[in-house]
């Protein structure tokens, strides 16, 4: 009794926005679907290109996550990754100057650990394979806000 309240007292996708507990659903609903059709590539393109459609231009509104890590790289780009409901989301804008619009200064006080929230449009997942879409899903955001939570 005591570890079943343990588990779900750490279950922090109950206070997401249904839309959020609703885009997480959906995803491991296709996660199930694609192992089930194991030994069957044209099922499993199949959901890959269903999971495409679905995520594709998103719109998030106020989504919680929390930051495993804060990133730039060689040519100056600058992202972060979140653990949303045991998904990979990639919070990386097109561009610098969206950076500046949001406020540069996020990204600095960001720590590991920390619960934010941000809106935007997810613009689609970022895995090279059909099999890493579906067994670690990266899923890229163009944030138009973020907040520390």
């Amino acid at each position: 009794m005591v570890l079943l309240f343990v588990l779900t007292s750490c279950d922090n996708t109950n206070n997401y926005p249904n839309e959020q507990k609703e885009f997480i659903s959906k995803i491991k609903e296709f996660q199930k679907y694609y192992d089930a059709s194991d030994g069957n590539d044209v099922a499993q393109d199949n959901t890959c290109s269903a999971l495409d459609s679905y995520i594709k231009n998103k719109s998030c509104s106020n989504w919680e996550g929390i930051v495993e890590e804060v990133n730039s790289g060689i040519l100056g780009s600058k992202w972060i990754v979140l653990d949303v409901g045991g998904l990979s989301f990639k919070i990386w804008p097109e561009s610098e100057e969206k950076w500046t619009q949001i406020g540069n200064n996020i990204l600095i006080k960001l720590k590991k650990g920390n619960h934010i929230l941000f809106s935007g449009t997810i613009t689609g997942e970022m895995s090279l394979t059909c099999s890493g879409k579906m067994s670690e899903p990266e899923i890229q955001v163009e944030p138009s806000s973020i907040s520390i939570k």
